[in-house]
């Protein structure tokens, strides 16, 4: 689905690369499954591992509220393109814009979708973050199904493993 849908939005939104990240249903203040487009796969498994950790828009991440924002509307571009990460990762694949939904339900965070622009192109516009935040209703409720299903599936213990887990043996019936 994730795929898809970025491959549908590229005829609505110029974008050069792009990322969506889910929230791992162990633990949703951290990322998993990443689906990338347009930039190595390897990286999506180095940010996890490394990455996460220099990145300094990660903490608009996890406030429990959906929400789309411009990395130039959080931190000034003088000190952005001189950051670890931005070296990193932006200047590796030419990227200099960004366009993010963090999405979340009922204080859940769910996922990350991430849009780059190369160095030369225009900002991403306000019409675009109202495009992608209108979509992002919609991400709202498929994720957070998806997000309940893989959350009840790990959950779920079979009456064996239930008996061991809390030490319940059989009931004797009694008869009047």
């Amino acid at each position: 689905m994730r795929e898809q849908l970025i491959a549908q939005l590229s005829f609505l939104l110029d974008f050069d690369g792009s990322t969506f990240y889910l929230a791992s249903p162990q633990n949703d203040q951290q990322l998993t499954s990443p689906v990338v487009v347009n930039i190595d796969p390897v990286f999506g498994q180095k940010y996890l591992a490394c990455y996460d950790q220099l990145d300094y828009s990660k903490g608009l991440m996890f406030t429990g509220r959906s929400m789309t924002y411009r990395e130039s509307d959080i931190i000034p571009d003088t000190q952005r393109i001189h950051s670890k990460y931005y070296q990193i990762f932006y200047a590796k694949y030419g990227f200099h814009y960004s366009l993010h939904s963090s999405i979340a339900f009922q204080g859940h965070f769910l996922g990350i979708l991430s849009f780059f622009r190369t160095k030369g192109k225009p900002n991403f516009t306000q019409n675009d973050i109202e495009l992608i935040g209108l979509l992002t209703n919609h991400l709202e409720a498929r994720l957070f199904n998806d997000y309940q299903a893989a959350c009840s599936c790990k959950s779920k213990l079979t009456l064996h493993d239930a008996a061991l887990r809390y030490g319940l043996t059989k009931r004797c019936k009694r008869h009047p």
